[in-house]
Order: C-alpha cells, then sequence, then structure tokens
C-alpha cells in the first residue's frame, strides 16, 4: 500500500470524472492517462517490483470487463481508462471493493434506465430469458435462430435508439458510497 491513503485520490478522480461524464458524456484523457501514470510510478517508488506489480494488476483486473464491453460496442474508452486509473491507483486487490460496488450501482442505474425508457420487458425478453432457457435447454438451435430473426426485425416491438448509463458516474457513486461505512457492502468484499 502507498505511504498515504490513496482512496481519497481515487475518490477525486472519480467525482471529476462523473461530472465530465455527466455534463459531457466523455471521461477526458487529461484526467486519466495522468492518473494511470501516478498510480504506476507511486506503486513503484513505494513498492519496487513489486508494487508497480500491485499496480499492474489491479489496472488489468479494473479494465478487462470494460475492454471486452467497449470490443462488443457496450461502454466507451473513457470507461476503460478511468477504471484502469482507479486500478493503478488502487493495485490489486483494492480495485476489488470498488470494482464491485461501482459494477453494482452501473447495473442498478441501467435497471432504472430501462424502466424509465419503457425497454426493461424487452430487454429481458431479448436477453436473460433466452439465456435461462438455452441454460435449461428449452430451445433447440432451429428455434433459436427463428426468435432471433424475430427479435431484430422488430416484432417482439424493438425500438429505436439505445439505453446508456454514464459509468463514470456509477463510479463517482460507488466511490461516496465506499466513503461511508456506516452503509450496507456487498458481502465478502
Amino acid at each position: 500500500m502507498l505511504g498515504f491513503d490513496v482512496f481519497y485520490i481515487c475518490l477525486a478522480l472519480a467525482v471529476t470524472a462523473a461530472i465530465y461524464d455527466g455534463v459531457t458524456g466523455k471521461i477526458p484523457n487529461f484526467i486519466t492517462y495522468p492518473a494511470i501514470l501516478a498510480g504506476l510510478s507511486g506503486w513503484w517508488v513505494a513498492g519496487g517490483v513489486y508494487g508497480i506489480g500491485g499496480s499492474l494488476a489491479g489496472l488489468a483486473f479494473a479494465a478487462f470487463p470494460f475492454l471486452l464491453a467497449f470490443i462488443f460496442g457496450g461502454c466507451g474508452g473513457g470507461d476503460v481508462k478511468i477504471m484502469a486509473a482507479v486500478g493503478a491507483l488502487l493495485g490489486f486487490p483494492g480495485i476489488l471493493p470498488v470494482l464491485a460496488h461501482a459494477l453494482a450501482v452501473g447495473a442498478l442505474m441501467a435497471i432504472f434506465m430501462l424502466l424509465l425508457h419503457g425497454r426493461l420487458r424487452l430487454f429481458w425478453e431479448r436477453n436473460v430469458a433466452r439465456l435461462m432457457m438455452l441454460r435449461f435447454g428449452v430451445w433447440n438451435a432451429q428455434e433459436l435462430t427463428a426468435w432471433n430473426k424475430a427479435s431484430t426485425s422488430g416484432e417482439v416491438g424493438l425500438q429505436e435508439g439505445t439505453v446508456t448509463i454514464r459509468f463514470g458516474i456509477a463510479l463517482g457513486v460507488a466511490m461516496v458510497w465506499l466513503l461511508f461505512p456506516a452503509l450496507p457492502r456487498i458481502p465478502g468484499l
């Protein structure tokens, strides 16, 4: 661990990113890249090879799920970079509670946005129910292919546009959540 409480630096970083993300819809590079560099160099100074190893592990662990989402069009590049920055600053395993709580806040925000836009049932039909039915072998491949064609052609009420969340805001809320020990936590973290 670094000689100072890096959580408060991450809190300031997350709140700044949340404000930018909320106002502009983007998390700028001038916030993320210096934070990544500060995390890696701080851990190098504090712990040498082991310190930078923990910082790189935190960076990779935090950024990987968002990198996958970015590749498949589920989030923006700023989301990947802000999580990489917080991971580099907190190191591994320090990133685990932040990542878990940020993902929980992001999931709640996504559910709220789906409800707000009247798309929760469609999301359920197109994703969750299909996965559950596949898991239990309800559909065979031929039925699934026909259902996919129907769902993408608009026959199940597919609306135009997408529902997005600002993950910078989710991270900021999660960091504030973790600041108060009286608030409930995700078990095991």
